[in-house]
């Protein structure tokens, strides 16, 4: 995408600063962990995803890694995006 869509934009935001908040680190590099969501993202891109999936990438370890819920997900990006979200995301085994 040469423009990027405002939801990338604004999941990818959003993103940054969940993870952010926690100060959410590479297990084994000690590097900023959102490098890994980023990637993600650009992968989707780049296999034609579209701006609901790449927005899903960015955002596809927020609710497992950080204090943001998914209803907080489908307050901000509505049921597609939460729903993706939800699909990539690891829940803990006691849930």
């Amino acid at each position: 995408m040469t423009r990027r869509a405002p939801v990338i934009k604004r999941a990818e935001h959003f993103a940054r600063s969940a993870h952010a908040s926690v100060d959410h680190r590479r297990k084994h590099t000690g590097e900023p962990y959102i490098m890994h969501p980023e990637a993600v993202a650009k992968m989707v891109e780049e296999h034609g995803g579209d701006a609901n999936m790449i927005a899903a990438a960015w955002l596809h370890d927020v609710v497992e890694d950080t204090p943001i819920t998914s209803a907080e997900i489908v307050t901000e990006f509505g049921d597609d995006i939460a729903k993706l979200v939800a699909e990539l995301t690891n829940y803990p085994k006691h849930l």
